[in-house]
Formats: C-alpha cells, sequence, structure tokens
C-alpha cells in the first residue's frame, strides 16, 4: 500500500512540473517570437482608472517587485535584471490604458519580450488597484 501511495505521488508530482515546464517553454519561445517580429508592445485596457491612479499603481508595483524604476515620469520607465534576462519597459499610462514598450529586452544578449515580467507586474497593478 505504501508502495502503490509513493508511485502515485511521483507520477503526480511529475505532471505537475511537465505541465508548468510546457507552459513556460511556451511563453518563451512566444516572447522571442514577438521580439523577431518587431512585436515588442504589450497593452492592456479596460480600466476604470484614470491616469493618474493607473500611473500609481504601476509605479508601486514596480518597486513591489524589486524593478528599478528609471522615471516615473511619462512614461514610466524600468528595468529588472535577474539570471541572463535585461527586462526594461516603458509604460505610457493613460485612463483605462497601459501599453508596455519592451524593445531593448534581451535574455542573453537575445531580444525577447518579457511576458511574463508584465504579466506579474499586471498582477501586482490590478492588486493596487483594489481589482
Amino acid at each position: 500500500m505504501k508502495k502503490t501511495l509513493c508511485i502515485f505521488t511521483a507520477v503526480a508530482a511529475l505532471a505537475v512540473v511537465a505541465l508548468q515546464t510546457g507552459c513556460s517553454t511556451t511563453t518563451t519561445r512566444n516572447s522571442h517570437a514577438m521580439a523577431a517580429q518587431g512585436n515588442t508592445k504589450l497593452t492592456y485596457d479596460g480600466f476604470a482608472s484614470n491616469k493618474t491612479a493607473l500611473k500609481s499603481a504601476v509605479v508601486l508595483a514596480l518597486q513591489q517587485r524589486k524593478w528599478t524604476v528609471v522615471s516615473a515620469g511619462d512614461p514610466v520607465v524600468a528595468e529588472i535584471n535577474h539570471g541572463g534576462q535585461n527586462a526594461k519597459v516603458s509604460a505610457e499610462i493613460s485612463d483605462g490604458k497601459i501599453v508596455f514598450e519592451t524593445k531593448g529586452s534581451n535574455i542573453d544578449g537575445n531580444p525577447y519580450v518579457p511576458i511574463r515580467y508584465v504579466d506579474m507586474l499586471m498582477k501586482t497593478v490590478r492588486r493596487n488597484l483594489g481589482k
């Protein structure tokens, strides 16, 4: 019985790891493909917040996520370096909308769009807005 339980647990853990790796690999592949096509902008809209509230939420989220805020002006400019990834964003913020320009981001010198970093940043922005 214990042996069967151990085998079942190991198989379940392996399945979880395989699923997570698949998502991560697809995101990385998409990140490189977007950069290769010159599509370096990520747009998030539909917020019921004005420019001032959105900008405050973005700057706070950048700080909470340990990004280096280069400029808190218009646009908001920030970067983060971790594990060979150099993610850069320039955020144009307007009423209800944020557009991240990610040109200049790279992994070990290869251009990419930091989709995961920006998605996680937006999760924090939404939390800061109370959404």
